[in-house]
């Protein structure tokens, strides 16, 4: 079963297919179209949209805001640090054993690599927490 997405995630994708619509000139930015990019339902997407005014991520005529850029830069970030880590720990490596040092050696960059994926983490959460909070 899949998993369900995240309020965030769904403002990240209706954010995404309002991006989508404007790149595409030759079509007007219609509703349906955001809502069937995002994949939500009509009275889900109307809500979400709704809500997504109130906070000043988008605008009236669907246009998207300075804080609606802002939150899906954030999240971008957030996504690409995310993939980083699950491609540090989905990598199945094989480790020569006889030369301890090599081992040592290749032990010692690998968490170099998860010091500085994790630190980044860290810091895009504390990012992501600030603008929760200017969000309210």
């Amino acid at each position: 079963m899949k998993e369900r997405r995240t309020l965030q995630q769904i403002y990240y994708d209706i954010l995404s297919a309002i991006m989508q619509e404007n790149d595409n000139e030759t079509q007007k930015l219609r509703f349906t179209n955001i809502q069937l990019s995002s994949k939500i339902s009509y009275d889900k997407c109307k809500e979400h949209i709704k809500s997504m005014k109130k906070y000043d991520l988008i605008k009236e005529n669907l246009c998207i805001t300075v804080k609606g850029y802002n939150f899906y830069e954030a999240f971008t970030n957030i996504i690409i640090q995310v993939n980083q880590l699950q491609s540090l720990f989905d990598c199945n490596v094989r480790v020569p054993a006889p030369d301890e040092s090599k081992v040592t050696t290749y032990a010692l960059d690998y968490i170099q690599q998860l010091t500085v994926v994790l630190e980044n983490q860290v810091k895009l959460s504390k990012e992501w927490l600030k603008f929760q909070k200017e969000m309210k």
